[in-house]
């Protein structure tokens, strides 16, 4: 089951939405919408909740603030460190939750801490990131890697691989995408080719990028299996499979659709109307598996 929380479509959504992503018709539990309209933001689970965290909302600018859902409700939980507007999150094995860059209301910013719901922890951890990152997107592609791709400062052509064996996180040298992406997603390729679990950055606005993908071979990035339409600020999630979720297509419009890859055909294919409501700057997380009918 996929959720997506908010976005943006002619004004902040509040709405939450939850769907089998391979099937027409699917009847998936309600989860009550979100107290205030929010966008650009990131939701992960953690101990078993659905975690809210940052975006711009309708009652109040740039956000810090995190909500968890609990027994049907939303409520306040830990605030990240700085309002993060267009960060990129993942959900790291240990549990808690790496949160990279954003926009803060002034300028992209260049950190990125770790998020848990402990009160306990003795102090927030937080890294210092190579360059300012806003609109751009995270993967796990090893236990021991992680690619932050594409980007909405500077050249926009933003690769990295993080070594998050230990703290604090390092970066390895920039590998350059060929085409500026701002609002991408990142994923891994199960199979494609000869290849296993193949990292891969898809969409993005910069011209016909939207519906053009790279693949990272042997270091380098070369031309990846082309979208069915373009991709630009949509949810994406890369468990049980790699998802696009919604996003601005390459004609600008806002859709309620989801895109999959297809290990067998080695293609994205599209499942059209999955969502009631359009929607562009949202996050998107596999919740569960087994609640819909």
């Amino acid at each position: 089951m996929i959720t997506v929380f908010g976005g943006y479509n002619s004004g902040y959504l509040s709405s939450v939405e939850n769907f089998k992503p391979l099937e027409m018709d699917s009847d998936c539990p309600t989860i009550n919408d979100l107290p205030a309209g929010r966008y650009g933001h990131i939701a992960q689970i953690i101990n078993g909740k659905m975690i809210v965290c940052g975006g711009r909302t309708s009652s109040g600018g740039y956000e810090k603030t995190c909500l968890k859902y609990e027994a049907g409700t939303w409520s306040n939980t830990k605030p990240m460190t700085q309002a993060r507007y267009g960060a990129s999150s993942i959900l790291l094995s240990d549990g808690n939750i790496l949160i990279s860059g954003g926009y803060g209301g002034s300028s992209s910013l260049t950190t990125a801490e770790i998020w848990t719901e402990h009160a306990t922890m003795e102090e927030t951890k937080t890294m210092t990131l190579p360059e300012e990152m806003r609109h751009h997107c995270m993967v796990p592609i090893s236990t021991s890697q992680v690619l932050l791709a594409g980007n909405g400062y500077g050249d926009k052509k933003m690769s990295y691989l993080l070594n998050v064996t230990s703290w604090p996180f390092t970066f390895n040298e920039r590998i350059p995408l060929s085409t500026g992406r701002q609002g991408a997603a990142c994923g891994l390729l199960k199979n494609y080719g000869v290849h296993k679990n193949l990292p891969v950055v898809v969409g993005g606005a910069d011209g016909s990028a939207r519906k053009t993908t790279e693949v990272l071979i042997n270091g380098r990035w070369e031309t990846g299996p082309t979208l069915p339409r373009g991709f630009y600020l949509g949810g994406y999630t890369n468990v049980d499979g790699f998802f696009l979720v919604g996003g601005k297509d390459e004609n600008n419009q806002d859709r309620k659709d989801v895109m999959m890859y297809d290990e067998e055909t080695q293609q994205f294919k599209i499942t059209e109307g999955k969502m009631e409501t359009g929607r562009r700057s949202t996050a998107a997380i596999i919740t569960s598996t087994d609640q819909c009918n």
